[in-house]
């Protein structure tokens, strides 16, 4: 365990460098609630965004939508309207997008 919590400290600049890499080409005013959605999905996914980007990148055959079943399961259990979870999901969705 303590590998992995040493691991995550090592890599959590990299993650902060994709997160922040992609929300420049965002307004600056909308930065804020972008990055919050895609903490409050790595916490729900417990895995570094690096990791689920080369997973999404590498994937063939029937791991071709694994990190989009962990994306559609966080976004079902959201609270809200059915509008904010379509909003959330196309957020993830152009996140993987522009690390593709």
């Amino acid at each position: 365990m303590d590998f992995i919590v040493g691991l995550l400290r090592f890599l959590e600049p990299v993650v902060a460098d994709l997160v922040e890499d992609w929300l420049s080409s965002y307004d600056p005013g909308s930065r804020g609630i972008l990055r919050s959605i895609v903490r409050g999905f790595l916490a729900y996914a417990g895995a570094p965004l690096e990791l689920l980007v080369e997973r999404q990148k590498f994937a063939r055959g029937d791991d071709a939508y694994e990190v989009l079943k962990v994306v559609q399961r966080f976004v079902a259990l959201l609270q809200g309207r059915r509008s904010y979870k379509r909003t959330v999901y196309s957020v993830l969705g152009q996140l993987f997008a522009y690390h593709h």
